[in-house]
């Protein structure tokens, strides 16, 4: 995969080189395959850190509900469409139209 097509770096490599012990950026792009891996694992061991990522993707995702009024799904931007499995028959059967339903903030910020 290219540098440019990689999903999400939470660095630099300019940056990194500049600060990094070898203080001299100027010294060529010998290491840089090796800077970026680095800067590719730094960045994976966030996510799987935090148990989160920082960058938008788009999924398909399955939620087992409780039957409440409220389903909380963290880090959500935007939804396509929603359905339900209402009779348990694991077929989405009934879908949701965007005024059934609101996105609202699960863990505002406090202002």
């Amino acid at each position: 995969m290219g540098r440019e097509a990689y999903r999400s770096i939470y660095g630099d490599l300019t940056k990194l080189k500049d600060d990094s012990l070898l203080k001299d950026p100027a010294a060529g792009s010998g290491d840089d395959d090796e800077m970026f891996q680095l800067l590719i694992a730094v960045s994976d061991w966030v996510d799987s850190y935090c148990n989160r990522h920082f960058y938008p993707r788009t999924r398909t995702l399955v939620f087992d509900g409780n039957n409440g009024g409220r389903l909380l799904i963290s880090d959500l931007v935007s939804i396509t469409s929603l359905s339900e499995d209402s009779n348990d028959d694991k077929t989405f059967d009934e879908t949701w139209a965007a005024a059934d339903y609101w996105l609202e903030p699960y863990r505002k910020l406090a202002t």
